[in-house]
């Protein structure tokens, strides 16, 4: 009976300490269907202040690296846009500038996708209807999910309060947050 009772109390306390995160995901097509993206992969992060420390500098990091790579690519483009006649190394100037940028960009989106695989606490796939279901202990947690598409890239870095059941569905209107 006594083990009985501590079983019974532990399933409880688990029971109030975990929570369930739910949702959709949806995406609009070039003609502004809405659809379901199924078989998509969701990750949370827990918001753990080592994450967010570790997000913060590589968020800063790539401010700082991106912009005198765009002050030069709009400077290029500048010039080439203001000379007259066809100037081709003003345009190679351009293009080169813009590549750089590209390049810094790349190697930031490497690392805060190594950042949320480190922070990764659970993950999800959406079944044919878009739809998802995690179990998590309660708290804050980032959600994390990309569609590339033919038409749009969307990215979701979103904040959410898991307690109980919470529901959040990715859509258009809430793929932000990602800064690289």
């Amino acid at each position: 009976m006594k083990g009985f009772i501590l079983t019974t109390l532990a399933a409880v306390l688990l029971v109030g300490c975990s929570g369930e995160l739910t949702g959709a995901v949806y995406y609009s097509t070039k003609g502004g269907d809405v659809k379901r993206l199924g078989d998509h992969e969701i990750v949370l992060v827990a918001a753990t202040e080592a994450f967010e420390k570790e997000w913060r500098e590589a968020r800063e990091a790539y401010v700082v690296a991106m912009e005198p790579k765009m002050a030069a690519a709009e400077q290029a483009r500048k010039e080439a846009a203001a000379s007259s006649g066809y100037q081709e190394h003003l345009f190679d100037k351009a293009r080169e500038a813009a590549g750089e940028a590209d390049k810094v960009r790349s190697e930031h989106l490497a690392h805060a996708l190594k950042l949320v695989a480190w922070g990764k606490t659970a993950s999800a796939r959406t079944d044919v209807n878009g739809k998802y279901s995690v179990n998590v202990p309660r708290g804050r947690y980032y959600v994390y999910g990309r569609h590339n598409g033919a038409i749009n890239d969307m990215t979701w870095f979103v904040t959410v309060a898991v307690g109980g059941t919470t529901t959040l569905d990715l859509t258009g209107s809430n793929a932000s947050g990602w800064p690289f």
